[in-house]
């Protein structure tokens, strides 16, 4: 049923419509948005997934690819953001009521926002960070 925009959250009670609780191409969420790349790339060293320093701009613009989606998206008349990052952490829903159809709200269960241009702020702002932001900020010289 969620993957309807159903949910059955009580079973003594009837289903309620759940339009957002699987959100496949609405509010731009398929689009490859290279600052959630570089969120990803911060969460593995975080976690101590990744260990070597590497350009995290640079990975995310090699793997993600915001022109090539336009392009296709541009033959298939799909509306797509004009910007390749954007702040996630930043929009509740209410801040976005009667705002726009093309973002949706982008809250971390922690409160936090990852802003863009400041990879290794917020992986600092993480008690259990396991980066060496040092060796990290060598490598990302442009971002803080």
């Amino acid at each position: 049923l969620s993957l309807c925009g159903i949910s059955q959250r009580h079973p003594d009670r009837p289903p309620e419509d759940a339009p957002d609780f699987h959100v496949f191409n609405r509010y731009s969420a398929n689009f490859p948005w290279l600052n959630q790349a570089e969120w990803f790339i911060a969460e593995m060293y975080r976690w101590g997934q990744l260990k070597n320093p590497v350009s995290i701009s640079c990975i995310a613009e090699e793997v993600y690819l915001p022109e090539l989606y336009r392009e296709v998206a541009v033959e298939f008349g799909v509306p797509c953001p004009a910007i390749n990052r954007k702040t996630e952490g930043n929009l509740s829903p209410q801040m976005l009521q009667n705002f726009t159809p093309h973002l949706g709200p982008n809250q971390f269960i922690d409160g936090k926002r990852f802003d863009v241009g400041k990879v290794l702020r917020y992986l600092e702002q993480h008690e259990l960070s396991q980066a060496n932001i040092s060796e990290l900020r060598q490598r990302n010289e442009t971002i803080s």
